[in-house]
């Protein structure tokens, strides 16, 4: 009796024994396999594996990486946005920024038409871009109309170069002039930025009225002494003699 109560002691401790070295080769098998995917084997793979994947993450995941903020500027210096570009066109068709639906290109005002930049309708909201009657003072917009018989707040623009303003009428030798904008070069940009303005109008004289600036497309459109400069104004890359 003594003899089989001590085999049952026995038995119990050496089927104890034999399910904790069996419990321990199972955590062992895992970890090997963990740390396999790390390019090793063993507890101190894991830890190799962690760090390559952290480091990994960081090389891919920067910002400077990626070019976002190098090409647009970053958190010490403007954002300078895409690079304005010069925009001839032919004399006559006026560019009037891009229609709400996506994908529908551009408007382009033809020949007898000028470009109507929509009004404030309040609320922060404002009129569609669209096409109105030519006129040589930027005069022929109505979107939004005015209110009880006053102005329309849409900014007409008969011209983005001295071509547009003989196609449509006026004496050749005439110039295109952005009114009531100051312009100024965007620091840390290097192009001209126009802030303001209530129309691009067409003069009659070679070079715009004072406290207008002049418009242009190409050098041929700028007076002597100054350089057609790819500038920045509202929705618009536009050339200003400077």
């Amino acid at each position: 009796m003594k003899f089989s109560k001590l085999a049952l002691v026995l038995g119990a401790t050496l089927s104890l024994a034999g399910g904790l070295a069996f419990g321990t080769a199972c955590s062992s098998s895992s970890g090997s396999s963990g740390g396999g995917s790390g390019g090793g084997s063993g507890g101190g793979t894991i830890d190799s594996g962690m760090a390559s994947d952290v480091t990994t993450g960081g090389d891919t995941g920067t910002e400077a990486d990626s070019g976002t903020e190098s090409d647009t500027g970053s958190a010490n210096s403007p954002d300078c946005g895409k690079l304005p570009v010069l925009k001839p066109n032919t004399a006559g068709t006026i560019f009037c920024g891009y229609p709400a639906a996506e994908d529908a290109g551009e408007i382009d005002c033809p020949t007898g038409q000028e470009c109507c930049l929509g009004g404030s309708i309040g609320g922060g909201m404002y009129a569609v871009d669209q096409c109105g009657t030519w006129s040589a003072t930027g005069a022929g917009c109505d979107n939004p109309p005015g209110v009880d018989g006053g102005a329309s707040t849409a900014i007409g623009i008969a011209c983005n170069q001295n071509s547009d303003c003989t196609a449509n009428g006026q004496a050749t030798g005439g110039s295109c002039c952005l009114q009531g904008a100051a312009v100024a070069t965007v620091a840390g940009c290097g192009y001209p930025k126009a802030k303001d303005g209530n129309a691009i109008v067409c003069e009659t004289t070679a070079t715009c009225a004072t406290g207008e600036t002049q418009i242009c497309s190409a050098q041929a459109d700028c007076p002597t002494g100054t350089t057609c400069t790819a500038g920045k104004w509202k929705i618009f890359d536009l050339g200003f003699c400077q």
